[in-house]
């Protein structure tokens, strides 16, 4: 079971802001970030070694659930990923393996496509103008963190070791201009290369 890491944000425009309220009482930006294999012990083991700045300030001075469950057991990582972007079961949102079987084509396909909307999705129907951008180390969770219409999709090919990009149904294999300067910039300087020949050591003691 590897762990997968990704985000996605939302910025919202004038309008809602007008609608609803200043951005004083809006927040102007939604950031979703979802680490994989880091259940609610591993938090709070790991409590105190976090930057004071980062974890340790969202669990210590912000709304801390420790008890948050989805009445399914987890299946597959795209299945979950699903399941946390739309609040809905497998049943309902369609993707429940992180591959299916595709009769009509007679071959397997990975599980992108959402059967319903996800948060992105709503916020994009309210306020047509918002940015959304979805961030993964993988293909399939960054399309899922989309939603049903994704903007800007960005995720690392391990084959390629590079960034690569969906925007507007654009693909950046075979439409390079469609890359922003800094995942031109890091592909060009293969930052993967670098840093995959570096000896990775653990900077806390393995948990028990």
């Amino acid at each position: 079971n590897t762990g997968f890491f990704f985000f996605f944000f939302l910025t919202i425009s004038n309008k809602v802001a007008a609608q609803y309220g200043s951005f004083s009482d809006r927040p102007k930006l939604f950031v979703q970030i979802i680490v994989g294999q880091m259940s609610n012990d591993v938090v709070l083991k790991l409590k105190n070694e976090f930057d004071g700045a980062g974890i340790r300030t969202l669990v210590s001075d912000g709304v801390y659930c420790s008890q948050v469950s989805f009445s399914h057991p987890y299946v597959f990582a795209s299945s979950s990923i699903a399941t946390i972007v739309t609040g809905a079961h497998p049943s309902m949102h369609g993707v429940i393996g992180d591959t299916y079987y595709d009769r009509k084509n007679q071959r397997t396909e990975s599980s992108e496509r959402l059967e319903v909307p996800a948060f992105s999705d709503e916020l994009g129907r309210i306020s047509p103008s918002s940015k959304i951008i979805s961030l993964a180390f993988q293909r399939q969770p960054a399309l899922l963190a989309g939603g049903q219409r994704p903007g800007w999709v960005y995720w690392f090919d391990e084959n390629l070791q590079k960034f690569m990009c969906l925007r507007g149904g654009k693909d950046s294999r075979t439409h390079p201009e469609i890359l922003p300067d800094w995942a031109r910039q890091m592909n060009e300087k293969q930052f993967a290369a670098i840093y995959s020949e570096k000896v990775w050591t653990s900077q806390f003691p393995r948990l028990k």
